[in-house]
């Protein structure tokens, strides 16, 4: 055998052994939620979801993600996404370089690069905020109240399989419980003032008096008398391995809601 074949030889086979000695890496795909029931967009300040069309309702891809489930890994449920906005167009920007980002990065893109943060319930902090389950699970959320002591359709409530879950809620708070999103309901019988605060923009490492899960672009309030929130929420599969490393599928993008905090029914 000449030397240049022999040596070749010797090659292959060696890295046949570390092969078969190391095993190749294992990548979980996840499955995204992907059916969407109720989408609440806004595209300016003026045209905002009607308080009858402002909740968000999707399914989960709880059925299709539990086959993944082996002994190194565990799908964890789906994780809920929300930031706070006070100007449209960089809400409206955000949301378009989310969508063109590659479906790998996407998840990492939200939270890392544009600061989502993980929405939790009022007196607790589910993570992820939609359990696993084996079969697919429909979600229902809305955000803040309104005229919720006439009528039960329009309160601030997490339902999943149409069972209320409890009150959707901002990841910052004091207390252990976390703040609402009904944003400025101040002095009003039967609510909480520590916790309807409204939110502090400009938010920076530098600034302990921001709030985290706020933009901190330094363009101007959408409207003029500055009491318009705009929060946008998207939806991520989530797993983990053996290695307590964290797997997200694509994201899904459900949609953005508009809350006054000049109204005590917003």
């Amino acid at each position: 055998m000449k030397k240049n074949q022999k040596n070749f030889f010797c090659f292959l086979v060696s890295c046949l052994f570390m092969f078969n000695g190391c095993g190749l890496e294992t990548v979980y795909y996840l499955i995204t939620p992907s059916v969407t029931h109720n989408t609440p967009n806004v595209s300016s300040v003026t045209d905002v979801p009607s308080y009858e069309n402002a909740y968000f309702e999707f399914t989960t891809k709880d059925s299709d993600n539990s086959s993944l489930a082996n002994g190194g890994f565990k799908f964890l449920g789906t994780g809920i996404y929300y930031k706070i906005y006070y100007n449209v167009s960089s809400m409206l920007s955000a949301n378009s370089s989310i969508s063109a980002a590659d479906e790998s990065v996407a998840a990492t893109k939200m939270i890392s690069s544009f600061n989502y943060k993980p929405l939790r319930l009022k007196d607790s902090a589910p993570s992820p905020l939609i359990p696993s389950s084996s079969s697919n699970q429909r979600v229902y959320i809305r955000l803040s109240n309104y005229h919720e002591t006439t009528s039960d359709t329009s309160v601030a409530v997490l339902k999943i399989d149409g069972v209320d879950k409890g009150i959707p809620s901002r990841s910052v708070g004091s207390g252990g419980k976390f703040y609402t999103f009904d944003f400025g309901r101040n002095g009003i019988v039967g609510y909480d003032d520590d916790y309807n605060k409204i939110p502090v923009r400009g938010y920076s490492s530098s600034d302990v008096d921001a709030d985290p899960d706020v933009e901190s672009d330094t363009n101007n309030y959408s409207d003029e008398n500055e009491k318009l929130w705009f929060v946008d929420l998207y939806a991520v599969s989530e797993g983990r391995d053996d290695t307590y490393t964290t797997y997200y599928s694509d994201v899904l993008h459900l949609g953005a809601v508009c809350i006054s905090a000049a109204e005590e029914h917003n």
